[in-house]
């Protein structure tokens, strides 16, 4: 396997520039996925590497070798593409060793590949069959095994779960990352999902508008995101957000005044904030505490506008009058439309940015 070093990367078309200055390395035997929005260039991003799109600026360096004007069919990469692209004439043990047999390598050699990907995939008895005797999922593990043989440098996914239906997905996923770490191989994946990026990746690299706004670990990402964009985007509900102040108490203290509630909350310890910074307040739906009346400080009063009962869990939507938050508890919450709540938000948990550059304090 090798490391894939991406420097300055940019990608026009036209007069549009949706690739802006990327700069990322994937470390050899590394899982990283790229996700973000559609239209954020990740796709782009994974095809430049793959030799599929031309690269407008920049270098793409695959095992230390500049790549940049190497056809694809020479950078020593296999692609596993959302839609299977599997040959509808040909059973799953065809497809899987065509890329060997057009390299005009023995069928001796062709037939072992194949077996031994089959094995790990699970589809030794399902060689003989064509793509259309076959589930989702298993078109997928022969579009995975066709990758496999080839024994390539790196593996790039193209969203290859996008088809499949949610239990199959949550299946798949546990099945791609196990296969990355049997092989100890290099995998570039390419997703929407922030779900699969979170549970798969070794490192995340978050994109939005054709530039990069953060990378990191799913853990760092999701405990201290760089911007709004981050912490909005990762992490399901999503993080909860009110606009506010730095205000001084009667004792002097600084808190927060919140534009969703009249009372204040606690300042949390940035060693940066001065009275009067505007700021925004991010608190993720999982780290809102339901209390009684006798806890005072850090709650902010609300209305249940919603609830949604999953068995395990429970998500309350919550009015601030226009505004609406998400809480979700581990508990079954015994509340109605309607009802009056008590929230008490941990200053330990708060998220605080700033108002004008949306960057974390």
């Amino acid at each position: 396997m090798a490391a894939i070093e991406i420097s300055k990367v940019v990608k026009t078309f036209g007069a549009v520039k949706v690739l802006d200055g990327i700069d990322v390395e994937v470390k050899d035997r590394e899982f990283i996925v790229l996700v973000g929005p559609s239209g954020c260039g990740k796709s782009t991003l994974l095809r430049m590497i793959a030799g599929l799109e031309s690269i407008s600026g920049g270098q793409v360096a695959i095992g230390g070798r500049r790549v940049n004007e190497v056809g694809p069919q020479e950078r020593d990469l296999a692609m596993v593409f959302q839609s299977y692209a599997l040959y509808p004439h040909m059973t799953a043990a065809e497809n899987m060793g065509f890329s060997l047999k057009l390299r005009n390598r023995p069928a001796g050699e062709v037939r072992e590949a194949v077996l031994d990907a089959a094995r790990r995939l699970h589809l030794t008895a399902l060689l003989d069959r064509y793509p259309r005797q076959l589930s989702g999922g298993q078109r997928q593990r022969v579009a995975m095994g066709r990758a496999i043989v080839r024994d390539p440098s790196a593996f790039l996914f193209d969203e290859p779960l996008s088809n499949l239906d949610a239990k199959l997905r949550a299946h798949m996923r546990i099945e791609i990352r196990q296969l990355h770490d049997a092989l100890g191989a290099t995998s570039v994946y390419v997703t929407h999902d922030q779900v699969e990026a979170m549970t798969m990746a070794d490192r995340i690299v978050v994109m939005n508008a054709g530039r990069i706004e953060q990378v990191g670990t799913p853990i760092e990402l999701f405990d201290t995101p760089a911007n709004l964009f981050v912490a909005g985007f990762l992490g399901a509900p999503t993080m909860n957000f009110s606009g506010g102040a730095v205000v001084r108490d009667d004792a002097g203290e600084l808190r927060i005044a919140l534009q969703v509630s009249p009372r204040t909350l606690p300042l949390p310890d940035t060693g940066s904030l001065d009275e009067g910074a505007e700021i925004v307040l991010g608190m993720r739906p999982q780290h809102i505490e339901i209390v009684g009346e006798d806890v005072q400080d850090g709650v902010i009063d609300a209305e249940v506008r919603a609830i949604e009962q999953t068995g395990c869990e429970t998500n309350l939507i919550v009015a601030f009058g226009d505004v609406e938050w998400t809480i979700q508890s581990h508990h079954r919450v015994l509340a109605a439309t309607g009802d009056a709540i008590r929230l008490r938000l941990d200053p330990a948990r708060v998220h605080l940015f700033d108002k004008q550059t949306e960057k974390r304090l």
